[in-house]
């Protein structure tokens, strides 16, 4: 790492390589959570809900069309680059954020973009800035599945990450008993959060239209 920056996009770890690899570890993740909460192991339950949130968010932008390919770690496809800088921005003044650039890099950033995706196609009828198939079926699935449900889910997932933060920063500071009882509702909730957002992901994967029209490859 000598004369690199540890704080750029460059992955540290191997990712997963293609989709046999991506569903033994999802499958993996999901079993080690169940054996977690039977063993009323929290800790490891909220950390396993959290990296899975992570992934299903990131999964979203890829079949969005974020994502030119699922090797590219944040970088967005030159297909959509100017929808998504338009989105991000129009939700960035309309809220009065002090966020300059888009990115899908970290959970809070993917939150945000997702609420400024959701509120653009529920306001917006017809986008020019890509092909007309993919925003009509975007605006249909989403619109099908619930504007202001994907933005509760959002929500709600802010909240949650919120008191998975606060409990991983004070484990050294504060008792175990003052929140161990709080431990398991975040673990239940952090599973439940997960599920809902795979289930978006679902809606906006189907049959990878989305990806086909914007002429991506579907990997």
């Amino acid at each position: 790492m000598k004369g690199k920056d540890i704080m750029s996009n460059e992955r540290l770890l191997k990712p997963v390589e293609d989709m046999k690899d991506k569903q033994m570890t999802y499958a993996f993740l999901k079993s080690k959570r169940k054996e977690a909460v039977k063993q009323e192991f929290y800790f490891e339950s909220i950390h396993i809900s959290y990296a899975i949130i992570e992934d299903r968010t990131r999964s979203f932008f890829y079949h969005l069309g974020y994502l030119e390919t699922r090797k590219e770690f944040c970088k967005c496809a030159k297909g959509t680059n100017e929808f998504f800088k338009v989105v991000f921005r129009q939700y960035v003044s309309k809220n009065k954020l002090s966020k300059k650039n888009k990115t899908i890099s970290g959970l809070e950033n993917k939150l945000i973009l997702i609420s400024a995706v959701t509120e653009f196609v529920k306001e917006n009828a017809e986008c020019r800035l890509v092909p007309k198939k993919y925003y009509e079926l975007l605006r249909n699935r989403m619109e099908k599945y619930g504007f202001e449900k994907v933005l509760d889910i959002v929500e709600e997932t802010r909240k949650w990450k919120a008191l998975r933060n606060e409990i991983t920063h004070a484990l050294a500071n504060k008792t175990i008993f003052d929140f161990k009882d709080r431990l398991k509702k975040i673990s239940d909730d952090g599973i439940i959060i997960s599920d809902k957002i795979d289930e978006i992901v679902k809606v906006i994967k189907s049959q990878n239209l989305l990806r086909k029209y914007l002429g991506f490859l579907v990997e």
